[in-house]
């Protein structure tokens, strides 16, 4: 029986047909993982984008930022740590791939998490300890003046602390400049300042200095 030929082609009609059917089904497969990859450059960017936020909240709210940011860098560092020692121990390639599959999505989903959840637990901190300072005000002005004063140079060495990580995290992405360290820490320093000063819930109402000046005011003897 004869065979015919695709016009043009030099191949038969059933050829033809299969090479374009091949064809087809590479381009599927490659918009496939196009796709793919598009999605997990989007998740990565999401987990950065999200710790750079908490990051940013952190060193407007340092006092309370630090232990949070810090206490989640070293819970996923624990797990993640697990998960990887997990991989190592194993000699089953698909145990392996599922593990490291596992370990990307909790690193990712992690700093999701943070990124949503730790801003309103800073506020949270925060208003406890505005609470606490209102308290120890009223019952002595001068110790809480003092604790004022301590509290604002913490807050001034845990913003460049914030500021200086959030460079470094920068940096691996491209968006800062190197060998800018210091700049960072200091203009982190001075935001903390700014905004515990202006924003914060108890000392932006009653005033940085007024509780200063009442605090180490002399006190009259009163008959």
């Amino acid at each position: 029986m004869e065979t015919l030929e695709a016009t043009g082609y030099g191949r038969t009609i059933e050829e033809a047909r299969a090479s374009a059917e091949a064809q087809l089904t590479e381009m599927i497969r490659t918009r496939e993982e196009a796709r793919m990859v598009g999605v997990g450059f989007a998740a990565i960017f999401l987990a950065f984008a999200a710790w750079a936020w908490a990051l940013w909240n952190a060193v407007l709210r340092p006092i309370a930022g630090v232990p949070v940011v810090f206490g989640a860098a070293l819970a996923i560092m624990l797990v993640a740590n697990l998960l990887q020692g997990l991989m190592l121990r194993t000699d089953h390639i698909l145990l392996m791939v599922a593990l490291s599959l596992v370990m990307v999505g909790f690193l990712i989903g992690a700093m999701v998490f943070v990124g949503l959840r730790a801003p309103p637990l800073m506020l949270r901190v925060e208003l406890w300890e505005a609470r606490l300072l209102a308290r120890l005000l009223e019952r002595s002005p001068r110790l809480g003046a003092a604790l004022h004063v301590a509290l604002l140079a913490l807050a001034a060495a845990g913003g460049a602390l914030m500021a200086w990580y959030l460079a470094r995290l920068l940096t691996r992405f491209g968006l800062g400049a190197e060998g800018l360290a210091d700049e960072w820490q200091l203009l982190g320093a001075i935001i903390a300042l700014v905004w515990r000063c202006w924003r914060h819930p108890l000392i932006g109402r009653v005033g940085a200095w007024r509780i200063l000046r009442e605090g180490f005011a002399p006190r009259t003897a009163t008959a």
